[in-house]
């Protein structure tokens, strides 16, 4: 299956300093988004800014199906941007950015990735519609996980 293009918008009320730092703790993320994140666990930690921190995670889409993959952080502009590597049964680029306005953190998530199962084999571009709405439902469950996080996050800031 050729990579294609997600995107997805997230507006949440926070500063993008506390998402970005949230959103790069890999090992949390079935803490906060574990309807789709299974497990995670933490390979290499990277540098103090993240870069080269990688994982392997298992997560679940709306289908019957569950995914390995490793994901690794290629690049930082903190708190703006991360630039994630994905290989394994989940393949491609995805890029977070960031933007503050005023009170609210524009959120904006380009997923450029592939779907790497044999079971899907030659009719996976077929599932593409399906996929998408797979993609949905996990990033609706991010955004509803995170907006959580954040919230506990502002609450022991204050």
């Amino acid at each position: 299956m050729k990579p294609r293009l997600l995107i997805t918008n997230w507006k949440l009320s926070a500063r993008i300093e506390h998402v970005a730092e949230v959103i790069i703790a890999f090992d949390r993320l079935p803490e906060w988004w574990g309807t789709v994140f299974l497990d995670a666990q933490v390979i290499e930690k990277g540098d103090k800014d993240g870069v080269g921190r990688r994982a392997r995670f298992l997560t679940r889409s709306r289908l019957p199906l569950t995914f390995l993959w490793e994901a690794e952080i290629i690049k930082v502009n903190s708190p703006c941007n991360c630039q994630i590597k994905a290989s394994g049964d989940i393949n491609g680029d995805v890029e977070w950015n960031l933007t503050q306005n005023g009170a609210i953190a524009d959120v904006r998530i380009e997923s450029d990735i592939s779907l790497n199962r044999p079971i899907l084999g030659r009719i996976a571009p077929l599932l593409w519609p399906t996929v998408v709405e797979g993609h949905r439902w996990a990033m609706e469950k991010g955004l509803a996980g995170l907006t959580g996080e954040l919230d506990q996050v502002r609450a022991r800031l204050n």
